[in-house]
């Protein structure tokens, strides 16, 4: 397995690391176990031509980054390959596109204090069922709504889905607290294809069918 994929088994749904009770920034990096990578790298990705994703078509994927080159080179990549992109610009954005809604009127989250704290119960689903994707690749530090406490907001809320998070840090606790939040995965940036397709196939393999 490449060393640039950090993983903890998520057995869905039990979740046996989703604290909803926790849901808060990410605690301070420990660098003495990580590699530094910036964070305002671009999610680049690297294609391999003998991968099951390349040759299977059809997946529609939900590309969560407030960089918009990021998203531009991802969704390029897999619309090549035959699959379906649908975008958003940050985590709030994400979860209204997901049929999830804010619903205190009395605080805007763009004015959020650096201590303010997600509140699970201030989300709620508006429609009767979540917007149809297979996969969501969500980025880790983006502005209103952070990735880790938008795949809080929608693991509370129900949502059962492949969500991969993706990420510019690699410190091990940033890691740690995408996957307590309800991530199966947390890549690091470049977005390497044969680790997505290896991922995919042990999260969901019905969604791979690679013909021989």
């Amino acid at each position: 397995m490449d060393s640039s994929l950090l993983s903890v088994t998520v057995t869905h749904p039990q979740f046996p690391d989703f604290n909803p009770t926790e849901v808060s920034k990410a605690v301070t990096p420990l660098a003495a176990t990580s590699t530094v990578v910036n964070a305002s790298t671009p999610l680049q990705v690297s294609p391999n031509r003998t991968s099951a994703i390349v040759k299977h078509s059809g997946l529609t994927f939900m590309i969560v980054d407030d960089t918009a080159t990021s998203r531009k080179i991802t969704r390029r990549l897999l619309c090549s390959l035959g699959h379906a992109v649908q975008e958003a610009v940050d985590g709030l954005d994400f979860l209204h596109k997901m049929g999830i809604s804010y619903c205190d009127n009395s605080s805007k989250l763009s004015n959020r204090s650096s201590d303010w704290v997600v509140r699970l119960e201030d989300f709620k689903m508006e429609k009767e069922a979540f917007t149809a994707v297979d996969i969501i690749l969500m980025d880790d530090n983006m502005p209103n709504l952070s990735g880790p406490e938008a795949t809080a907001v929608l693991r509370h809320c129900g949502y059962t889905g492949i969500v991969f998070g993706v990420t510019g840090n690699a410190f091990h606790s940033q890691i740690e607290n995408f996957l307590s939040k309800g991530a199966n995965k947390v890549f690091s940036k470049p977005l390497n294809l044969r680790l997505l397709e290896e991922e995919i196939r042990a999260s969901s393999p019905d969604l791979l069918d690679v013909a021989d």
